[in-house]
């Protein structure tokens, strides 16, 4: 298998429980998050509910997003709009995520109610390449290639939050969406990527 991405920066990339913490820790604008580690232990629905609405982002009284802290887009997230009073839909999500059988963390992250004016991608190639902080972060923590850049592509997704500051929700450096297959054209598909390659 081929990465365009370096394979250390992939695997760092790969769960939002390691990434997220250490862009944080880094000094970038990163919504309130909690990892809930080991819920296959939870042992049942109710002790999975029990443990994430413990969680300190729980106990603010706010809307939270629960999620896994690997997973494809949106795939298992759900919104908690009153984490203390779960709703009938708040208990099956739960139920399902055990039935899944879930064995990465659970993130639970206070929920950012401008993501109503839409979130922001960021998107960076190497042949169009665009120094960022987040980027030129990533250059800084996996260092370079032979000279060359770890960073082949990236997509950052994020928010103005309610400070009127870029809140950073995701760095996607692995299996890069961009939703061109959603365009109607074949042709204009097929040649994005041919330019892309």
């Amino acid at each position: 298998m081929k990465f365009l991405n370096d394979a250390d920066l992939v695997l760092w990339n790969m769960d939002k429980a390691t990434y997220l913490k250490d862009l944080r820790q880094a000094g970038f604008e990163v919504p309130e998050t909690t990892f809930l580690h080991q819920t296959a232990r939870c042992g049942s629905a109710k002790g999975l509910t029990d443990a994430v609405t413990s969680l300190d982002v729980c106990k603010a009284g706010c809307p939270v997003v629960v999620k896994p802290s690997i997973s494809a887009p949106a795939k298992l997230t759900h919104l908690l709009r009153d984490p203390q009073t779960l709703s009938d839909q708040d208990v099956t999500f739960f139920d399902h995520l055990l039935s899944a059988k879930l064995q990465n963390s659970l993130m639970a992250q206070a929920f950012e109610p401008t993501i109503a004016n839409g979130e922001y991608s960021l998107i960076f190639l190497a042949v169009l390449y665009t120094a960022t902080k987040v980027v030129d972060y990533i250059e800084a923590k996996f260092g370079r290639r032979d000279g060359e850049s770890v960073v082949a592509y990236a997509r950052i997704d994020g928010i103005m939050g309610s400070t009127d500051e870029f809140a950073l929700m995701e760095v996607e450096l692995i299996e890069l969406e961009l939703w061109v297959e959603e365009h109607a054209d074949p042709r204009r598909r097929e040649a994005f990527y041919q330019c892309f390659l």
